[in-house]
């Protein structure tokens, strides 16, 4: 049996990553029980500092012991030092006597709740401001606080609106998740999530520049104004791996340089770790950032169900090939007069064709008759072909009659008639007169007349029904 630490989730493919070496997070600084070496963070840049920190440090720790000092401890009282020191060890010592008695596989210790980490990871002295919605919250965080980082006590506040509200919380990460982010200069980037990595497209969009100044020019302050926002981004969605940026490209060293500047600059702000490895023959800029748990996309969105993540879905032509080799084969070996196929919409539409020109020469190819019905429920590539029992006679009847008011969801513009719009009903093509500024709209339709396959219709308000 082995006692091991859990010190990465589980995400997407991959497994949870383990080590044997644990280490416990605190104030000041993290205790690593199992490795001797004491290192510092690189933010801390003064050397005389970082000398006179490791030296308290290794004083402060039992043989064998190590420690990462981190950026707090630059603020901290060598009381304060002992004091982390001092708890991590006891909580490294109870954690000894727990794991002799236990037996695998059981858990031994989990690390503090969102609060607590908050205040030991985040509350340091240039946080200006501390919302907080919820009262009990706000007196349990005021608590944690006094004991961690008092200085941030009277930065606490409980305001009289919901701060949700105030700062439009719902629409910013509504744009924290889209794909296109604006820029201030009118150009704007793109940014795509791949299974290995994450690419970022810089474009001038609406940005064209003044009178007096090149296309040079423009391309410079566009592909500066782009790498402080990719570094803002990535901050922002927690970005982590490869990220490669495809900047709109330079021709002069001197311009790249300025770019590459721009970035590094807006990333020492940053607490997690980007290496920037620089532009490539293709002028690319590469580099990689440490994965912190899990990205804004992975938290607030979900794999489409329909493409399963892929952003296309197969095309109503390729389904009805398939459908055409399950129509073949049931032609031969059924006896019934008539094939029922049940589709999504679109591709019972296609099936049917213009005028139900495609649904008469199937019946004549394969000399059956065909009852297709759409189900918006299935996806594009999910098809039943099974032989139709019933009224073989009544396959022909048009589901709606002239008069008749329906209540339908407009899809689509006419392809044909841009003013016009298409609704569908199980299949059933409903084309509406000058509906096409409603569509994604549901709207009341007077049905003005009926085909086999298709019927057309006008727009009526609910006081001429």
């Amino acid at each position: 049996e082995v006692m091991v630490q859990v010190v990465k989730e589980a995400t997407g493919n991959k497994g949870a990553r383990l080590t044997m070496n644990p280490s416990f997070p605190g104030r000041f600084l993290v205790l690593l029980p199992n490795n001797g070496s004491v290192t510092i963070s690189r933010r801390i840049e003064d050397e005389t500092e970082r000398q006179c920190l490791l030296a308290q440090v290794r004083q402060l720790l039992p043989t064998g012991m190590g420690a990462i000092i981190r950026t707090a401890a630059l603020a901290a009282s060598p009381e304060d030092l002992a004091h982390d020191v001092r708890t991590l060890l006891k909580t490294w010592k109870w954690l000894l006597g727990k794991s002799a008695s236990a037996s695998a596989v059981s858990l031994l210790y989990q690390d503090s709740g969102l609060l607590e980490r908050m205040v030991r990871d985040v509350f340091y002295s240039d946080i200006a401001h501390i919302y907080v919605n919820n009262p009990q919250t706000a007196a349990h965080l005021a608590e944690l606080t006094a004991c961690t980082a008092p200085d941030c006590v009277p930065k606490i506040e409980q305001p009289q609106t919901d701060i949700m509200a105030v700062y439009n919380m719902s629409v910013q990460l509504r744009q924290a998740l889209a794909d296109k982010v604006w820029l201030k200069c009118g150009g704007y980037l793109v940014i795509q999530h791949m299974e290995a990595f994450t690419i970022v497209d810089v474009n001038t969009g609406k940005y064209v520049g003044g009178s007096n100044q090149s296309f040079a020019d423009v391309v410079l302050r566009t592909n500066i104004e782009a790498a402080k926002e990719v570094a803002r981004q990535m901050q922002l969605r927690n970005l982590g791996g490869i990220i490669i940026v495809d900047f709109i490209d330079m021709k002069e060293d001197e311009d790249r340089n300025s770019v590459l500047q721009a970035l590094n600059e807006e990333l020492q702000k940053h607490r997690i770790k980007t290496n920037v490895l620089g532009f490539t023959q293709l002028g690319l800029l590469e580099m990689t950032r440490k994965k912190n748990g899990y990205s804004l996309q992975e938290l607030f969105e979900r794999p489409c169900p329909f493409c399963g993540g892929k952003g296309s879905v197969v095309s109503e032509n390729s389904v009805f090939i398939d459908i055409l080799a399950n129509l073949a084969k049931m032609a031969e070996n059924s006896e019934q007069p008539a094939i029922y196929i049940e589709t999504n919409p679109i591709v019972s539409s296609y099936i049917i064709g213009p005028a139900g020109e495609n649904k008469s020469l199937l019946e004549k190819r394969f000399g059956k008759k065909l009852c297709i019905k759409g189900n918006p429920e299935l996806k594009m590539a999910d098809f039943v072909v099974r032989p139709f029992v019933g009224d073989v006679a009544g396959l022909d009847k048009a589901p709606f009659a002239v008069g008749e008011v329906i209540d339908c969801f407009l899809c689509e513009r006419h392809n044909a008639n841009k003013n016009d719009a298409i609704c569908r009903v199980n299949g059933y093509v409903i084309l509406v007169q000058n509906g096409a500024h409603l569509v994604g709209q549901k709207c009341l339709l007077r049905i003005t007349e009926v085909q086999q396959t298709y019927a057309c219709a006008e727009l009526c308000t609910p006081d001429l029904v």
